[in-house]
């Protein structure tokens, strides 16, 4: 038997890595995780600009706020966090908030007023990258962990390639169904029969104010109008459309109530997946929190276990 020992060390060595126990499941996580966080940077531009209304240079200036919290997360609060909760609570609490993130940035629609909008939207922005980020960081140190030594390359590399097809996914799913939510949903937030509608609403094109309900009878207000045809009509002059009746006039709300409230389905669907990976992570062996020495430093009898199967 002490004979067959080189042996099985070879062939330990030379198992693939997809026979690692818990490396298929964080790499699982990393997708979702991946998939998740990009989606909601994608859909977050979008809301900002379909639904608050903002202009690119508030947009770039609401995301600009959060560098300098990030680094004080960076460099302070998450090794604490760490190192109280170890790898896999951290991730967990990471993704939980990350699910909070999501259900937080859509509420700023419902805000009243724009001196409470920026404030919470700024915190709301500073949450969802330093949650982010704690959750990659995390992210790595459990793949490393999923593997011994000599695989950590290749964990690293394979991570690379899931995490790169799950951030090319994210902003091409999550950009056509918040559009088509937008889109659905006619100026007063109920769905529209009419297939103009979409375009008044989309975020590509400006709302589109209407004032149908302005025209007085052409009999009390009788005045000269030549429509395009060239023909005469009679029409009230411009000049009685006045402030007030313009007030009172049938047009959509800034907030969420003019495009409806069905874009909460895409940052709902987010939130879900980042409860998923609170499940996923949970679900992993202990073992993930630590370290794995490299196969040659481990003792004779682990080896044998391992390449029975056997947890060690």
């Amino acid at each position: 038997p002490l004979a067959e020992m080189p042996s099985m060390s070879v062939a330990l060595a030379a198992r693939p890595w997809w026979r690692e126990g818990s490396f298929i499941p964080v790499m699982a996580i990393y997708f979702v995780v991946s998939f998740a966080h990009l989606m909601l940077d994608e859909v977050y531009a979008l809301f900002a600009l379909a639904i608050l209304h903002f202009s690119a240079a508030e947009i770039g200036a609401a995301s600009a706020t959060t560098g300098l919290p990030l680094i004080f997360f960076q460099l302070s609060i998450f090794p604490w966090v760490v190192q109280h909760l170890r790898a896999r609570r951290a991730f967990a609490a990471f993704s939980a908030c990350s699910a909070v993130v999501c259900l937080a940035i859509p509420l700023t629609a419902e805000v009243p007023s724009a001196a409470w909008l920026w404030p919470l939207l700024v915190t709301a922005l500073i949450a969802k990258s330093c949650v982010a980020t704690g959750s990659f960081t995390v992210l790595f140190i459990v793949a490393n962990n999923s593997v011994d030594a000599e695989r950590r390359g290749t964990a690293n590399g394979i991570g690379t390639v899931v995490s790169a097809v799950a951030k090319a996914l994210g902003p091409a799913v999550g950009a056509p169904l918040f559009a088509w939510t937008i889109a659905s949903a006619g100026p007063h937030g109920s769905p529209s029969m009419d297939p103009d509608a979409g375009k008044q609403t989309s975020p590509l094109h400006p709302p589109v104010v209407n004032i149908s309900g302005l025209v007085a009878n052409a009999a009390d207000s009788p005045g000269e109008f030549v429509t395009p045809g060239g023909e005469d009509a009679w029409a009230p002059p411009l000049t009685n459309v006045n402030s007030t009746e313009l007030a009172a006039a049938d047009v959509a709300p800034a907030g969420s109530a003019g495009h409806g409230r069905q874009f909460y389905i895409v940052f709902l669907g987010m939130a879900a997946c980042c409860l998923v990976t609170v499940a996923m992570i949970l679900a992993t062996p202990p073992e993930l929190d630590r370290k794995r020495a490299s196969s040659a430093d481990e003792p004779a009898s682990d080896k044998i276990k391992k390449q029975q199967g056997i947890r060690v």
